[in-house]
């Protein structure tokens, strides 16, 4: 079982920082050959800025379709962790196999900081993680100076302490499964992001209780609101949606069988269901497995139960498809009429 950590206890240790370009544009890579000079009143605001966004319970691994070991950041990060006296000029690799991915037209340039972190918790033990972080979006920002009868303003440019655009954190735990990797991919929605975790880090999930329960809900609500758009009323579609988080909130383990089931029910549906399962990357990665409440929280957002009608109505649908009736009157408005025993 994949251990929790906990992030706050982390100090940086060594940090050095590249600036890295798109290398279709031909940007190029300036590698520092000294490390990054931190002021100490800005230690823990910058540990917070690398490490803030990171959510422990998605855990990731390095992959390689043939041998782990030709994988190369996992290569030079286990380099680095037997022997971190050559720090700065080993990070240098990660500019050159950042720069080496960064080959779609969008992708903008920006300055990757590589960091030696220490003393991070896990379970009743101190381990030492490495951090790999790209900063790509400037940002500007007004500094205001006392002077003798009043203010100076100005602005500079820099980013944003919210925290990084993309950044993975591998920790030194579980080194032949790939080690444990955090990933931040701030910008994953877009095509030309993907480059940072599947061509540059080139991880994968993990199979754990969290990443289980994430990728099915994931699955299922891509299932029902894309490829049955068209094909099912809205009513239906919320309905499906809520059955779907009344089950995961109930059960502790997911079994395929009883979900289909207990949410799907009709065969029509689950026959769809599993053929969407063949031919969606990824599909369905286990059948069986115990549930996370984590996942099931963080997710509950994604499974609105909102029918929403123009700008002027939002009807939340807990269920009773069968108190619901659409039409469409002689003036060709449609209408939904709503079924109900009491008012409270």
């Amino acid at each position: 079982m994949t251990e929790e950590y906990d992030l706050s206890s982390a100090q940086i240790d060594q940090l050095v920082t590249h600036r890295v370009g798109n290398k279709q544009r031909e940007e190029g890579v300036e590698v520092s050959t000294a490390p990054s000079h931190v002021r100490e009143d800005s230690m823990d605001l910058l540990r917070d800025y690398f490490l803030g966004l990171f959510r422990p319970g998605e855990i990731y691994a390095f992959t390689d379709p043939m041998n782990l070991e030709d994988n190369e950041v996992y290569a030079q990060i286990g380099k680095i962790f037997d022997d971190t006296s050559s720090f700065v000029e080993d990070s240098a690799l990660f500019a050159e196999l950042l720069y080496d991915a960064s080959l779609h037209p969008k992708i903008k340039n920006g300055k990757l900081n590589v960091v030696l972190f220490r003393d991070l918790q896990m379970a009743d033990e101190l381990v030492d993680a490495i951090g790999l972080f790209k900063s790509e979006n400037d940002v500007p920002f007004i500094q205001m100076h006392g002077r003798s009868a009043g203010f100076e303003l100005g602005h500079q440019t820099g980013f944003e302490i919210k925290g990084v655009d993309k950044g993975c954190l591998i920790i030194n735990a579980n080194r032949d499964q790939g080690y444990d990797v955090l990933v931040i991919d701030r910008h994953n929605k877009m095509q030309d992001a993907q480059y940072w975790v599947h061509n540059f880090l080139m991880v994968a999930p993990v199979s754990n209780e969290f990443n289980n329960t994430n990728q099915v809900l994931d699955f299922t609500r891509d299932f029902v609101v894309n490829e049955l758009k068209g094909d099912i009323e809205k009513t239906d579609e919320i309905d499906l949606l809520s059955k779907t988080m009344e089950y995961f909130s109930a059960q502790d383990k997911f079994e395929k069988a009883g979900f289909e089931n207990a949410v799907l029910q009709d065969s029509r549906l689950i026959d769809a269901f599993n053929e969407y399962g063949s031919i969606r990357e990824g599909g369905l990665a286990e059948e069986s497995f115990d549930i996370s409440r984590k996942a099931v929280s963080k997710q509950s957002k994604n499974f609105k139960s909102v029918l929403k009608l123009d700008k002027n109505f939002h009807v939340y649908i807990h269920g009773g498809q069968n108190m619901i009736e659409k039409g469409v009157d002689e003036q060709g408005r449609k209408y939904y009429k709503i079924f109900y025993e009491e008012e409270k």
